[in-house]
């Protein structure tokens, strides 16, 4: 397997780029969200709206850093997902969340996040997961 050039993704609009093409071809009724500005905290969702898509992309990402995005991110969710909140329509079906950040994988990285999985089911979410570089690699 070719492995990606992840030097010639310098910022996080090529990421989520990257991100749409691989959601897309893994759901051709999936929505994208690409324009600059306030996305409600969704870069994308699935064509059912159940799963939600969080593109994140930083220098030197690591899982503590994801932890605590995807923390941070609930937070407003959490908002959203009021029912007199303005985009409680985008969030009203969304059961699995899904952060793709710029992250290699450790060994420890997967009990880490089990605190992501515990606040987000505690919110009513089946899930969150994420897809890390290996994860992309393999979609690709």
């Amino acid at each position: 397997m070719a492995m990606l050039n992840w030097g010639m993704i310098n910022g996080g609009g090529a990421f989520e780029s990257l991100m749409h093409a691989l959601v897309f071809a893994e759901d051709s009724t999936a929505v994208l969200f690409g324009r600059p500005g306030k996305d409600s905290g969704q870069d994308a969702r699935s064509g059912d709206g159940v799963t939600v898509y969080q593109a994140k992309y930083y220098s030197g990402m690591d899982m503590a850093r994801a932890v605590e995005v995807a923390l941070d991110e609930l937070g407003k969710i959490k908002k959203y997902k009021d029912p007199t909140h303005s985009n409680f329509a985008h969030w009203k079906n969304a059961k699995h969340w899904v952060l793709v950040a710029n992250i290699r994988k450790n060994p420890n990285d997967d009990k880490k996040w089990g605190e992501v999985v515990k606040a987000f089911r505690s919110e009513g979410f089946a899930d969150a997961t994420y897809w890390g570089i290996e994860e992309l690699e393999q979609l690709l």
